[in-house]
């Protein structure tokens, strides 16, 4: 029986999920620092701390998913502000790019004097393009199309075209 509420969002709970994930990474990235390190028992932290971090997800997105399908608390202003959340991450993201892309276009376009006023600079040892990044180009652009592939499957019921191209993306 769900309770009436007076809005309709839905306030959250306190959750022990956040902290815990927090540190969980601060624990992974440390150990992984004494690994770098060659400090003998970060192996086994690491280990613990990506296990425990594993399960403290897992367990985070139950709760999510327990909230919107059994308790009923994903309204309709509910869904529309996660959808909103997505676009924004995903706007963001874009927009983290666009800097990267600009400041490596600034950079090349307009090198520094500070550099010797050349792109790239000479004491840099630079990759060739059409060995290793034109093949990580080529998986990529493949993947894409893999999964893409395996969407459409889904979307038209052909289950067994999906799990074809899902098996296929995967390798």
């Amino acid at each position: 029986m769900r309770l009436e509420r007076a809005h309709l969002y839905h306030i959250l709970p306190e959750s022990p999920w956040p902290i815990l994930i927090g540190f969980n990474m601060f624990f992974f990235a440390s150990s992984l620092g004494f690994r770098l390190h060659d400090i003998s028992i970060s192996g086994y932290f690491m280990l613990f701390s990506l296990i425990s971090l594993i399960v403290c997800v897992y367990v985070w997105f139950n709760d999510i998913v327990d909230e919107a399908t059994y308790d009923g608390f994903h309204t309709r202003a509910v869904r529309k502000g996660l959808i909103w959340g997505f676009r924004l991450f995903i706007i963001s993201e874009i927009m983290l790019f666009f800097g990267f892309f600009w400041a490596f276009f600034h950079a090349s376009l307009c090198p520094a004097i500070e550099i010797g006023s050349v792109y790239p600079p000479m004491e840099l040892s630079v990759i060739p393009t059409f060995e290793f990044p034109l093949f990580n180009t080529f998986v990529l652009i493949f993947s894409g199309f893999a999964v893409t592939w395996t969407h459409r499957a889904f979307s038209l019921g052909s289950f067994r075209d999906a799990i074809d191209s899902l098996l296929l993306t995967i390798f």
